[in-house]
């Protein structure tokens, strides 16, 4: 470990639940003792922390194969743009790679139209949106088919194509 060029990535396998449980301790440690926060490249990382002088990334790695949101599965182009505005109401899948937040309240270009997921491929984006945080999105419309059932996405590639209103 050689400051400020390194850090220390610490890998934590789980359930969503318990890869979860972790995520909240984080934020939670980081609010009570903010001399813990990390800015690195003009932004506060979420789950990045200070323990004893020494930066740790924190990754996420499913245990339970049928709770992986984007496991076989194929995905397709619909739309080569789409704006929309929603709040996030699943947050779950949002410390992952790619990370998976659910949106409600959503307006796409101006209307309103239902629920969606937005898949995030970018790993600055990991852990930045958790429940009840209004997000904005410039990306593409995919379609995702799995299991059998398709369902249309939005996906972002770059950090700025989403961010919190």
């Amino acid at each position: 470990y050689e400051e400020p060029l390194e850090d220390v990535d610490a890998t934590f396998f789980g359930t969503v639940e318990q890869n979860f449980e972790v995520v909240r301790r984080i934020i939670e440690l980081k609010k009570r003792e903010p001399d813990r926060e990390v800015e690195e490249l003009g932004k506060i990382w979420p789950l990045r922390f200070k323990h004893m002088g020494t930066v740790v990334c924190p990754f996420f790695r499913y245990t339970v194969p049928s709770e992986i949101p984007l496991k076989d599965f194929t995905m397709e182009l619909a739309a080569p743009s789409v704006s929309l505005t929603g709040t996030v109401s699943d947050d779950r899948h949002t410390p992952y790679l790619p990370a998976v937040i659910g949106l409600d309240g959503v307006s796409a270009d101006g209307k309103s139209r239902p629920p969606i997921e937005v898949v995030i491929y970018d790993g600055a984006q990991r852990g930045e949106f958790f429940k009840g945080d209004r997000v904005w999105v410039k990306g593409r419309l995919v379609r995702i088919t799995k299991d059998g059932r398709t369902r249309d996405a939005a996906l972002v590639t770059k950090p700025d194509e989403v961010g919190k209103r």
